[in-house]
C-alpha cells in the first residue's frame, strides 16, 4: 500500500499478548508521539464491543501496517496467530506493511521467518528500533542520496552529430572555456586541467582535437615539434555555434533573433560587439560569435576588431531581413 502522506498519517495495528502489555503500551505511546496513529486493543475496545468487528474489521482491516510483538508468550496465543494470519493475507493481497518486533528469544512463526524483524531484546536498541519503525511507516530510508554519475558516464549534449561522446565532451569543454573567458584561443594545458575532462588520458584529448580540426570546429592549431599533438588552438565560429545551439548558451536562438533585430532597426555602421552586448544585456563573447556567424551567412559585413577580439559591424545585407522573416 502506498501512502499519500500529504493527506493522512500512517495507521498501525498492534498485535500482542497481554503478558507483554507494559512493553507494548510504552511502544504505542512512543509511536503516537512520533506521528503514527496506533490501534491497540487496550485503547480501542470497550465493554460490549464485538472483538471480531473491532480487531479484524476496524483494526487490521483499516490499518496501513500491522506491528506484531513476538515473544515466547505471544507466539503461543491463538488470538495473535489469528491476527497474524489475517495480516499476512492483507500483506500479500493489499501490500500493507507487516513489521515483526522480537522482544525475547522466541521461535519465530514460519510465516515471518523470511521477513526482516526489528529486534528489541530486553530493551536493548529500543530508541533506534522506534526510529526505524517510524521511518519505515513514513517511507523514509537511511540510504544516502544518490550522487552524480562519474564524468565519463554522464550524458553529454550532442554538439557534433555523429561524433563520439569523447569528441563532444572535448568540444563542449573548449567552448565553455571560450564562453567563460571571452577568449577564442585555448591552450592544451588549460583544457586538460578542466574537471570535466579529468578522467581522460592525454591521448584521448589529443585524438579528439585532431577530429575537431578535421571537421573545422577548431583551427589555427599549433603543434609540438614533429607535428605531434595540438598545444594551442582556436574555436571556430561553426564550433561555437554547434555548442551554443545544443544548449551550451541558454536561449541562443532567441539571442540571435535579438541581435539580428537590433542590427536591422537602425544604422549600425561602426557598432562594436562589446557595445551591442552591453546594450542587449548579453556577454560580449556570445554577441561576437553571433556577429561572426551572421557575417558567414552574408547577413552583415563585419571587420575583425581590436586585440581583445572585438568585432565591428560595418554594414547590413538584405539577407538579414530574410533571416528575421524566416525565409
Amino acid at each position: 500500500m502506498v501512502l499519500n502522506l500529504e493527506q493522512r498519517t500512517p495507521k498501525a495495528f498492534v498485535s500482542f499478548a497481554y503478558a507483554d502489555k507494559p512493553f507494548v503500551e510504552q511502544l504505542a505511546r512512543d509511536l503516537l508521539a512520533r506521528g503514527v496513529d496506533i490501534w491497540a486493543s487496550f485503547w480501542e475496545i470497550q465493554p460490549g464491543d464485538s472483538l471480531v468487528t473491532k480487531i479484524f474489521e476496524e483494526g487490521i482491516g483499516r490499518a496501513d501496517a500491522v506491528i506484531v510483538i513476538l515473544s515466547e508468550t505471544s507466539v503461543t496465543r491463538p488470538w495473535v496467530r489469528e491476527e497474524l494470519s489475517v495480516a499476512k493475507v492483507r500483506e500479500i493481497e493489499e501490500k500493507i506493511r507487516l513489521i515483526p518486533v522480537v522482544i525475547d528469544g522466541c521461535t519465530l512463526p514460519v510465516s515471518l521467518r523470511a521477513t526482516l524483524q526489528e529486534r528489541i531484546i530486553d530493551g536493548a536498541g529500543y530508541d533506534e528500533g522506534v526510529k526505524r519503525i517510524v521511518a519505515t511507516l513514513y517511507g523514509q530510508h537511511e540510504k544516502p542520496t544518490l550522487g552524480p554519475a562519474p564524468t565519463f558516464a554522464q550524458r553529454t549534449s550532442v554538439v557534433l552529430p555523429g561524433a563520439s561522446n569523447l569528441e563532444n565532451r572535448v568540444m563542449s569543454t573548449a567552448c565553455a572555456m571560450v564562453a567563460e573567458s571571452g577568449q577564442e584561443y585555448i591552450s592544451l594545458i588549460d583544457l586538460r586541467t578542466r574537471a570535466e575532462l579529468a578522467d581522460l588520458g592525454q591521448q584521448d584529448v589529443t585524438d579528439a582535437l585532431d577530429y575537431l580540426e578535421d571537421r573545422a570546429r577548431i583551427d589555427h592549431c599549433m603543434r609540438t615539434q614533429g607535428n605531434a599533438e595540438i598545444t594551442y588552438f582556436h574555436v571556430t565560429v561553426s564550433g561555437f555555434y554547434s555548442y551554443a545551439s545544443a544548449g551550451g548558451v541558454r536561449d541562443f536562438g532567441a539571442i540571435i533573433t535579438q541581435v539580428a533585430g537590433a542590427l536591422n532597426e537602425r544604422d549600425r555602421n561602426g557598432t562594436m560587439s562589446d557595445e551591442l552586448g552591453l546594450e542587449l544585456g548579453h556577454p560580449e563573447i556570445v554577441v561576437r560569435q553571433i556577429l561572426k556567424w551572421l557575417a558567414q551567412q552574408r547577413c552583415i559585413i563585419m571587420l575583425e576588431g581590436n586585440a581583445q577580439g572585438r568585432v565591428k559591424v560595418v554594414g547590413v545585407q538584405p539577407a538579414l531581413r530574410r533571416l528575421l522573416r524566416g525565409t
